[in-house]
């Protein structure tokens, strides 16, 4: 893990850094799993990675808190998992995301690596799919959707508070981070995609989810850091983003570890 490398060496090398991240889920599963698993680690420090592009909208959909779909969601994993099989249509090489080989006993599906060859500049969704993906991360940022928005970030307020009490009562640290949405950090690609939807670049107010989520921060006493100024800075001359992804690709991996980690150094060591 390129976090804990970058402390041992310019910390200590007794530094252990333990990821409990989980795809596909939002703050709520985050804090629960925290509730579960995290508080026996007895850990100094607590980083929550909150994703931008769908931590306002996973485990939250795109229906109200008291809808069935939603109600649905919240209390079946097996309904979150045809969910997410679901958001894999278009993948432009399905093998590589998930497998089931019948002929080894061992072997009852998931993620396969072991052939697996790593290449950021292979697109993992078709290009219409991928404009469609990134149109959908965005929606929130429209705005024409402030009001949806605004109800998404009241719904989430408890739970990030409820957080930050939880990991500061088991005498541990804590800090939010948060990571940037491809849009954001490549006008291009806002444009691209707003007029495959057929909408425009300024019909979104695409900084509206950091300054809101700073502003709050500020006023619960919750520690942030914001990644997007370095990943726009870093973006005008690099590619941070795997090809028609959505997610970082080495490169942005090794910007978000060096900003946590200067940030870490600098406010906790």
């Amino acid at each position: 893990m390129l976090l804990e490398k970058y402390l041992k060496s310019t910390v200590s090398d007794k530094i252990d850094v333990i990821k409990l991240g989980v795809g596909a889920v939002g703050p709520r599963f985050e804090l629960r799993l925290w509730q579960l698993e995290g508080k026996k680690l007895e850990a100094d420090l607590v980083v929550l990675a909150f994703c931008i592009g769908n931590d306002f909208t996973d485990e939250q959909g795109n229906n109200t808190p008291n809808s069935i779909f939603h109600s649905v969601t919240e209390s079946s994993y097996v309904v979150r998992l045809a969910y997410n099989v679901y958001r894999l249509r278009g993948v432009s090489r399905p093998a590589e995301i998930m497998i089931s080989d019948q002929t080894d006993s061992n072997q009852q599906g998931g993620y396969e690596t072991k052939d697996y060859i790593y290449d950021s500049n292979q697109p993992t969704f078709v290009r219409p799919v991928f404009l469609n993906v990134v149109g959908s991360r965005m929606a929130i940022t429209h705005k024409a959707n402030h009001a949806q928005f605004v109800t998404k970030f009241a719904n989430l307020k408890p739970v990030l508070s409820l957080f930050r009490d939880s990991v500061i009562n088991s005498n541990t640290k804590f800090v939010v981070m948060m990571i940037p949405d491809e849009y954001q950090v490549y006008p291009s690609l806002l444009e691209e995609a707003a007029h495959h939807l057929k909408y425009k670049a300024n019909d979104y107010n695409i900084g509206l989810p950091q300054i809101q989520l700073g502003q709050f921060f500020q006023e619960n006493n919750i520690e942030y850091l914001d990644l997007l100024p370095s990943f726009i800075q870093q973006g005008k001359s690099k590619t941070l983003y795997r090809l028609q992804n959505t997610h970082w690709n080495i490169e942005g991996n090794q910007l978000a570890a060096t900003i946590l980690t200067e940030y870490l150094t600098s406010q906790y060591f």
